[in-house]
């Protein structure tokens, strides 16, 4: 999957929140920011609170979630009984 020129920029932007907030050497988020083309935060690592969850953070965390419920569901549906089994199938009209 590609991400969109928005998304790309949205992405960018986040990384270099988050590696703002990491407290790096401001030369190096800088570099950083260049490199993939955002600016970086004004201020430097200075404007991170440590309470404020990055954008980068939050889609992290959803995307764990997201792949533990899946694997939650492969299992419920691995563990279900099939229609063929039991005969009572949807084909077969109830």
């Amino acid at each position: 999957m590609v991400l969109s020129e928005r998304q790309q920029s949205a992405l960018h932007a986040s990384i270099v929140e988050y590696l703002g907030k990491a407290n790096l050497d401001e030369s190096v988020l800088s570099s950083v920011a260049k490199g993939l083309g955002v600016e970086a935060p004004e201020g430097g690592n200075e404007n991170h609170s440590t309470n404020k969850t990055t954008l980068l953070e939050k889609k992290w965390s959803s995307v764990v979630r997201l792949q533990r419920k899946v694997l939650e569901l492969e299992e419920a549906l691995k563990s279900a009984p099939t229609g063929g089994r039991l005969g009572t199938g949807l084909a077969a009209g109830g």
